[in-house]
């Protein structure tokens, strides 16, 4: 696809050399109060806060992008690590490629990504990592929206209103794929305002905003799923309110090759919503209330209410930030489980 693109650049008379620009990220957590405090908790299940009283890096990643002299190619790498919650068991804990994909940009309307990338499916899912309020995403994006995969990206873009069509492997592998079919994505969105969109913090002038809606297919070996939603995001001065729900329908097929993950149909959902406020450039106070819903066919089984409430701090033009927040553990319905949690969080970022 990059070829139909590349003979609109090679009239374009450059005017300087090729732009670098360094990526850096370093995250780094303490769990400073614990409620659950057994080791057969570990690990959690569906997002619940056990993390162990103790420190870790959640997400460390090093790289940089560069740019042609016209601004229409550009390439980016990065790699680094990531950690979840604390684990019994033993976790992959070496370093990773986190992205390595092609920009090109045909003209003003169509741009093409090719590589490594971020699927175009839910907006809290396309938050940059180092945007996310509370360095982490809600249960729902973490187990509804894949969130980098090798494949392509058609994006269009013209006076607020966006589209972007994908296709991907869909089997989490960076060299090919061994499925019968693709991981296939449309969202289409549109913005209202000047404000920055994928982002919660900071004030901006009049009003912001976006709403969004997505739409994925993936054919496994054993499986199909079908998954939809939306999403809205509204900022008027330093106050922002971020919402985002999706449902998938997980189908098994017939398979002689591997165990289908369900095997019946199954349908699951989640949604979460986030207020914050953003105070003098420097504080940001926030709480967010999310719900996941593994299998809608049973009650409490393995459902999960989340309640999460904390404060920002962003110094040096948000390059450094502080923060500490509380995690309560809500339930649907059964036997309440005592697994709340308190943690501290500090973020460089460039």
């Amino acid at each position: 696809m990059l070829l139909f693109v590349l003979p609109a650049f090679a009239s374009e008379a450059p005017d300087e050399g090729p732009d670098f620009d360094p990526y850096l990220l370093a995250q780094v957590q303490a769990t400073v109060f614990d409620m659950d405090e057994a080791a057969q908790g570990d690990p959690a299940g569906y997002g619940d806060p056990e993390d162990d009283m103790g420190f870790k890096v959640r997400r460390g990643r090093v790289g940089g992008s560069l740019t042609d002299e016209t601004g229409r190619l550009s390439g980016s790498v990065i790699v680094g690590v990531s950690s979840g919650f604390d684990a019994f068991s033993s976790r992959d804990e070496g370093v990773q490629l986190i992205e390595a994909a092609m920009h090109a940009q045909a003209n003003d309307l169509i741009g093409i990504d090719v590589g490594l990338t971020k699927v175009p499916y839910g907006r809290e899912n396309l938050f940059s990592s180092s945007q996310l309020t509370f360095q982490e995403r809600t249960v729902q994006a973490n187990h509804l929206a894949p969130f980098r995969e090798v494949g392509a990206v058609v994006d269009i873009q013209k006076s607020g209103a966006r589209v972007r069509i994908g296709a991907f492997n869909g089997n989490n592998s960076l060299f090919g794929d061994d499925d019968p079919g693709l991981l296939t994505t449309a969202r289409a969105e549109y913005t209202l305002g000047d404000g920055d969109a994928y982002s919660t913090y900071g004030t901006v002038e009049g009003l912001t905003l976006g709403v969004g809606g997505d739409f994925l297919y993936n054919m496994e070996y054993a499986t199909s799923t079908m998954g939809y939603g939306g999403d809205v995001i509204v900022r008027a001065g330093g106050l922002s309110l971020l919402l985002d729900g999706h449902a998938e329908s997980i189908k098994p097929t017939a398979s002689d090759i591997t165990a289908p993950g369900v095997l019946a149909q199954t349908m699951r959902w989640g949604a979460g919503g986030q207020l914050g406020y953003t105070v003098n450039d420097t504080w940001e106070p926030a709480a967010r209330f999310e719900i996941f819903d593994e299998d809608t066919s049973t009650s409490d089984n393995n459902d999960v209410m989340l309640g999460t409430f904390g404060v920002t701090s962003h110094w040096w033009d948000d390059h450094f930030r502080l923060g500490a927040g509380y995690v309560l553990r809500l339930e649907r319905g059964g036997t309440a489980v005592s697994n709340d949690s308190a943690r501290l969080w500090t973020q460089v970022s460039f």
